[in-house]
């Protein structure tokens, strides 16, 4: 009998992407042998028939179960499928929701979360409000902070959220054996060792790709329900991460500056259009409400 994830690890493998409620569905074709299911979309046919070639999924079978039980010794990495009782709820808030996601760490789903979102090249002042500001609010209230490990404000983001002892999800745009930013590579064992969480959707061995990042920054919005905007230019990831976030309902806050600074007309647009503003951890604290 073939598992959900080994389904999925199949399908996303050989580079042919089925919407999840079709993956579903061809899961439940197979485990009760009708053999009914085809997607609407005419190209996928011969690859759906596949599935119902005895000794090609026999084949590939054998070959994803190897491919699952290397990955628990590279890196300790976990495949996560959908049906699977450690999948993030959160994620059936995305209208498509990956079939499976790859896991390095101890990952705990909380309602105590708050992602953390920013521009690569931050201001000072900017990592300074968050030394400031911030910081306190994690050692008070020890949310799990949800951010991409890019530089600037994702990695301030961990940093101080790994010095306030709160648990912190690296979302990543590559797979987990080719961590990006690479830095994070020779920092992996002691962030793993203060609690850190790596995340990803994309298959271990697959590297960094402009096009990731749309998918990470849903991952982000989706694991949240309230997020923080710091340096947020219209025509950003930030930004976009701030849509989706508006798209899934989630609560926007955001750190305004002066008007005519360019790296924060996102942020100011977020405010005129209703996210909470946030001016000091005072701020801050309402806005989280975690009590």
């Amino acid at each position: 009998m073939i598992e959900f994830n080994e389904l999925s690890l199949i399908a996303q493998k050989h580079q042919f992407h089925l919407q999840t409620y079709e993956l579903l569905q061809l899961h439940k074709s197979l485990i009760t042998e009708s053999f009914t299911v085809y997607p609407s979309h005419k190209g996928r046919l011969d690859f759906i028939k596949n599935f119902y070639t005895k000794p090609w999924l026999t084949n590939e079978i054998q070959k994803v179960k190897e491919d699952i039980e290397s990955l628990k010794s590279r890196k300790k990495i976990k495949l996560i499928g959908l049906d699977h009782i450690n999948y993030p709820k959160s994620l059936f808030k995305l209208p498509n929701p990956p079939p499976h996601i790859f896991l390095i760490g101890e990952y705990s789903e909380s309602t105590n979360n708050l992602a953390v979102v920013g521009r690569r090249e931050a201001k000072p002042y900017t990592l300074k409000w968050m030394e400031d500001h911030l910081s306190p609010v994690l050692d008070k209230f020890k949310p799990t902070v949800i951010s991409g490990g890019a530089r600037g404000v994702d990695t301030k983001a961990h940093q101080l959220a790994l010095l306030n002892q709160c648990p912190t999800i690296y979302v990543i745009p590559s797979g987990l054996n080719c961590l990006y930013p690479f830095s994070l590579e020779k920092d992996l064992d002691s962030l793993l060792d203060s609690g850190a969480v790596f995340m990803s959707t994309y298959l271990p061995d697959a590297p960094m790709r402009k096009q990731n990042f749309a998918n990470r920054n849903w991952i982000i919005a989706a694991l949240t329900h309230k997020i923080l905007i710091l340096e947020a230019e219209i025509r950003s990831g930030t930004y976009k991460t701030a849509q989706y976030a508006q798209e899934l309902n989630l609560d926007i806050a955001a750190v305004p500056s002066f008007p005519s600074d360019p790296s924060y007309s996102g942020s100011l647009k977020l405010l005129y259009e209703g996210a909470s503003l946030i001016r000091d951890h005072q701020d801050l604290e309402v806005f989280l409400n975690f009590r």
